[in-house]
């Protein structure tokens, strides 16, 4: 029998996002549950929560909510009812993600390569965290950087007004500058070449282009919507960028979040610049997407690792 648990982290997020979305205050719930304190309903529903309220509070929780226990819960294994369906399928594109199981909630991850993550360079290289979005059953690892780690255009020049993640100067960028400045031969031999597909744009139709065979890559937005949760209130998509990656010109919002690339195109037509999809600071995916040349957007790299050759 497969085995099922409450994904606690997982759940804190989900009656975040209902309380939300029914404009419920801790102060209410505080006072619907008869409880001592908010404080209590602020650490149900923080990113670090350990602990899940009590059966009773559940129950109470429920018929605040106009909802049952089930909706609340983030179950691991075996199959569940969320509250709604919809929840799960990008509104924007309309693409399914995978089994709420795999959501990442930023827990497992590691180091490998060191990258300039200091002012400048005068500071030198530390250790990158890389966050597991999968593990294949083959013993394949995909991962990205925790945070942002540089600033690049996706594309330096261009003489047609289309662009596609093969031909960007970005993707050349990643697998041989940043390729080795990042990682040592050693830890090379660590990272899997894959055949990376590009779908089109859902919304606007640009071409993905053609397959590319990579060593470092950025994500597509289908491979967005299939790991992280993305909500209108909650997105786990969310990034901080170095203080290297700042100074280089990222772009950040006031609570130091920035927005990053993605390698799928976002609106390309006759007439003006090719745009690129990114992910913005609230952790929103943009299919319209910026200019590629514009120099404020984050990169944040993805690979393929073979976790047997890894050092845990």
């Amino acid at each position: 029998m497969e085995s099922i648990s409450i994904d606690i982290q997982g759940t804190s997020q989900n009656l975040k996002r209902m309380l939300e979305e029914r404009k419920i205050s801790a102060k209410e719930v505080q006072r619907a549950l008869k409880i001592k304190s908010p404080q209590a309903v602020y650490k149900w529903i923080s990113i670090n929560n350990q602990t899940l309220p009590s059966l009773e509070n559940l129950i109470q929780l429920a018929s605040l909510l106009n909802c049952s226990i089930e909706d609340i819960l983030v179950i691991r294994g075996g199959k569940m009812r969320t509250g709604g369906e919809k929840q799960w399928i990008c509104k924007k594109c309309g693409s399914i993600m995978e089994d709420v199981s795999n959501r990442r909630l930023l827990k497992n991850s590691f180091m490998l390569g060191e990258y300039w993550q200091g002012i400048d360079r005068d500071y030198g290289k530390s250790p990158i965290e890389w966050i597991v979005l999968k593990e294949f059953e083959d013993g394949r690892i995909l991962v990205i950087s925790s945070e942002v780690l540089d600033c690049q255009k996706y594309e330096e020049e261009f003489e047609e007004y289309l662009m596609t993640w093969e031909n960007c100067s970005l993707r050349k960028w990643l697998n041989t500058t940043f390729l080795n400045d990042a990682f040592s031969p050693k830890d090379q031999e660590k990272i899997l070449e894959v055949t990376n597909k590009t779908e089109d744009n859902a919304k606007f139709g640009a071409s993905g282009g053609a397959d590319t065979s990579d060593k470092i890559f950025l994500l597509s937005l289908e491979e967005v919507n299939r790991y992280f949760l993305l909500d209108e209130y909650f997105s786990t998509s969310t990034c901080y960028a170095t203080k290297y990656a700042r100074a280089r010109g990222v772009e950040v919002s006031r609570e130091g979040c920035c927005k990053w690339w993605l390698r799928t195109p976002g609106l390309q037509e006759y007439g003006r610049s090719p745009q690129e999809t990114y992910i913005d600071c609230r952790g929103q995916v943009k299919l319209f997407g910026y200019d590629m040349r514009f120099s404020f957007v984050g990169v944040r790299p993805a690979m393929m690792i073979d976790r047997n050759k890894l050092e845990w």
